[in-house]
């Protein structure tokens, strides 16, 4: 009986897997210049991470590591005159490009969490496109 105690206690605090998701954003505009906010949300629609990155060409990639298994979405914009903030114009629509994981749409809105939504259990990479209104 001890010995299957020692056993089983290298299990007992295992540390949870711990994953690398790689984020292509496609379509900035270079020219435009500016910084891509890049957001990584929970299943709940919290940020678990978020980095500002150059946009320098048409593609930005960003890896965001130590990230556990479960359910995320990723979102971004690209702030062009450099005031931090996504502007929004006449109703409400985005200025400036905006995306989301799973190329997910709103209409007249911000797209819903669930169509942004995506698996975490192994190393994963997404891509998706910004859009210019």
């Amino acid at each position: 009986m001890f010995m299957l105690g020692l056993l089983l206690l290298p299990c007992a605090g295992r540390a949870q897997t711990l994953h690398t998701v790689e984020v292509f954003v496609k379509g900035l505009r270079a020219e435009d210049g500016g910084q891509l906010y890049l957001q990584l949300l929970n299943a709940s629609g919290e940020q678990v991470n978020a980095v500002k990155l150059p946009i320098e060409r048409s593609v930005v990639l960003h890896r965001f590591t130590d990230v556990p298994p479960g359910t995320y979405a990723a979102r971004c914009y690209a702030d062009v005159n450099g005031n931090a903030q996504l502007d929004l114009g006449f109703m409400g629509i985005p200025k400036e490009a905006v995306g989301s994981s799973n190329n997910a749409r709103g209409f007249l809105s911000a797209p819903k969490l669930k169509d942004m939504l995506f698996t975490v259990d192994r190393a994963t990479t997404i891509s998706f496109a910004v859009i210019y209104y």
